[in-house]
């Protein structure tokens, strides 16, 4: 089981990083809204099937957790943008 849930992690996080391009050129265009679709078609379904077959539980759980990382996220490019040096800072975040 462990396996299956490091498979399905992996995928889930690199095909929206993925996904966009492809799909740009699939439809002959640059706009942002096409590759953002692409990613909710592979995401929406994920999302559907946890409520479905998971349960309301599991929902409030990713919320919060979704929520405490983002906060810790942000606390952190917060601390990170006020400690680099302004012209410094655009290669440092790509890092991050």
């Amino acid at each position: 089981m462990g396996l299956g849930v490091l498979t399905s992690a992996a995928i889930v996080e690199v095909l929206p990083a993925l996904v966009p391009e492809p799909s740009g050129r699939l439809f002959h265009t640059t706009d942002h809204l096409v590759g953002g679709l692409s990613v909710f078609a592979l995401a929406g379904p994920v999302a559907v099937s946890q409520v479905v077959f998971a349960g309301p539980p599991y929902v409030v759980t990713s919320v919060a957790g979704g929520a405490g990382f983002g906060v810790a996220f942000l606390g952190s490019l917060r601390a990170l943008s006020g400690a680099i040096p302004p012209e410094q800072r655009g290669a440092v975040m790509s890092a991050f």
